[in-house]
């Protein structure tokens, strides 16, 4: 066992036989970003353990009563938020409380669990006072003193008066998204991610 499975990184030998597939099915779920897996600056492909766990477990098949039963609980949280993680496979660093997407070390969105399971909410840097954001119909602008990662240290960086120098923008992201596919949310939550990453690049 090497120093990355026991920090719970997989290499690609250790996730194919994780997930009980060949190398090159894991390699093509790579290429084609259908897979959770990091990059290293030097081409190392890393997996993270819960992660792929987690992805595994969004693949999960039950019987219509329970899927009715998870679109108001954590597992329609825990779903919504992998699936947006497979769409739009930024770096992530996790947190109790939220999900950091990354510009490399830099923190540009955030994914927070929601109070009452209804979906998850998102937090984009330093948007707050942005008259230039994208059009959104199915996400729902709310405040960031809504956020559940609205606390300690993290408050400062979402008011903008600590490391970031200016507030954050925050929308919340329905379950309903997880139904339906082709949902303009899904183009929504691309266009903001986009619109919050290009500010820092």
């Amino acid at each position: 066992m090497d120093a990355f499975t026991k920090n719970g990184f997989l290499d690609l030998t250790e996730a194919a036989s994780f997930l009980r597939c060949t190398e090159e099915e894991l390699l093509r779920l790579v290429r084609e970003k259908k897979i959770p897996h990091s990059i290293t600056p030097l081409g190392k492909i890393l997996f993270d353990r819960e992660r792929l766990r987690q992805w595994v477990l969004s693949f999960e098949q039950m019987p219509a009563y329970a899927k009715e039963t998870a679109r108001s609980g954590t597992i329609g949280v825990i779903s919504l938020k992998d699936e947006i993680c497979r769409r739009f496979p930024y770096p992530t660093r996790d947190s109790r409380k939220y999900l950091n997407l990354c510009v490399g070390q830099i923190v540009f969105a955030q994914l927070h669990d929601r109070r009452d399971g209804d979906g998850i909410d998102l937090a984009l840097r330093e948007c707050g006072d942005e008259g230039n954001l994208p059009n959104c119909t199915v996400l729902k602008r709310i405040t960031i003193r809504e956020l559940s990662g609205y606390r300690s240290t993290n408050q400062n960086w979402l008011d903008g008066n600590r490391w970031t120098r200016s507030p954050a923008a925050a929308f919340h992201v329905p379950n309903s998204l997880i139904d339906d596919p082709e949902s303009p949310g899904w183009k929504e939550l691309g266009l903001l991610l986009a619109y919050a990453k290009q500010k820092l690049t």
